[in-house]
């Protein structure tokens, strides 16, 4: 190919290298935006990806909590294995003092409504507690119950015991002696509940309040005065008691802990060795 002129012949060599770069600037940013999309589809994927790993390692190691509420559906096994053929027993025992399982309250002018057996929790190291402190309160519209659960072998003799304690009374510095009673006559009636099983204070009412089995008692509490009541108990046996104002009059309130001086509803078991 010849041309009339050297400068003909230069346009003719850079005509090519030219064209060949307009076809880049158009390629570019088509590349660019199908990598884009690439990427990001990409990242998609692996987020869901990661969200559906993290479910199934979440749900597959979740633990499975068992919750007794009825204590004498508890599988255990004997405790006394061999102490029935024990002949000989101390002489000097002491009684066992048992702290209510449940402690809490219903009342009748809000028939329906549940109080919790513990309101508060306190946050310690290994997570929320519930403290040791619990309400015992009698008026004409609220109720007290209570229940225990009675322990070891052969302590079948029982008493049980409500002490408001001496009015005035130096308080030791742990303990919650607040014991309160009204002006007039504290009249309380107490009553033996109908529960051969524990009671489930989560849905406890006073409309739905177990039955009333049998009256113990009617007594007038007084600061220092102290009332008991005897009974027999068998080992592993849950005995439940109401607590009720027997007049327009009664008011009974402190907040029991297990210190000293204690204003406190609790049992006694006594040994029944030679029963």
């Amino acid at each position: 190919m010849s041309f009339e002129s050297p400068l003909e012949e230069r346009k003719s060599l850079l005509s090519p290298a030219a064209s060949d770069s307009d076809e880049q600037l158009y390629e570019a940013p088509v590349k660019t935006a199908s990598s884009f999309k690439f990427n990001l589809f990409s990242i998609a994927v692996c987020v869901l990806c990661t969200g559906i790993n993290l479910y199934a390692f979440t749900s597959s190691y979740k633990p499975k909590i068992t919750h007794y509420h009825d204590l004498s559906k508890l599988r255990r096994p004997n405790q006394w294995m061999g102490l029935d053929r024990v002949t000989h027993f101390p002489e000097d025992v002491e009684p066992i003092l048992v702290w209510p399982n449940l402690l809490t309250q219903v009342n009748s002018a809000e028939p329906d409504h549940v109080y919790k057996d513990d309101p508060e929790r306190i946050a310690k190291l290994r997570g929320l507690t519930p403290p040791e402190d619990r309400p015992f309160k009698i008026t004409p519209q609220f109720t007290s119950i209570v229940e225990f659960l009675t322990i070891d072998y052969k302590m079948e003799n029982c008493e049980l015991v409500l002490d408001p304690a001496h009015k005035g009374a130096a308080a030791h510095e742990h303990s919650n002696f607040n014991a309160t009673l009204g002006e007039g006559n504290n009249v309380i009636d107490v009553w033996r509940l109908d529960t051969p099983r524990s009671i489930d204070s989560r849905v406890l009412s006073w409309k739905n309040r177990p039955r009333r089995a049998e009256k113990i008692d009617t007594f007038t509490m007084r600061y220092g005065s102290k009332w008991t009541h005897k009974f027999r108990c068998p080992t592993d046996t849950v005995y439940s008691f109401e607590f009720t104002a027997a007049n327009d009059e009664t008011y009974v309130e402190w907040t029991q802990d297990h210190r000293e001086p204690r204003p406190a509803v609790f049992l006694y078991q006594y040994p029944s060795f030679t029963d």
